[in-house]
């Protein structure tokens, strides 16, 4: 990890992999993404259709926990799993 002087103080610089690490198990946000995108991220997950919209829960480290075809489904999982859910910008 490094370290950024700024002017009132100094900011840590976090890796990607270790700011995901921070939040496995506790944050996890939902992607849209196509069933051909998803085959490409994930070969091993079955039953993926042809083709539509789907809407992937994924951990912080990007793990999927769940794919549905309907967002709130999604969502609903990371509220049963009492996940703390993050925006994609």
């Amino acid at each position: 990890m490094g370290k950024v002087r700024k002017a009132r103080g100094t900011t840590f610089v976090v890796s990607k992999e270790a700011l995901a690490k921070l939040g496995c198990g506790k944050v996890a946000y939902v992607k849209e993404m196509t069933a051909e995108q998803l085959r490409e991220m994930y070969p091993n997950i079955g039953g993926v259709p042809v083709r539509g919209v789907l809407y992937v829960l994924q951990s912080a480290d990007g793990y999927p926990i769940v794919v549905s075809d309907e967002r709130r489904r999604s969502i609903n999982h990371a509220l049963r799993d009492d996940l703390e859910l993050a925006s994609l910008h």
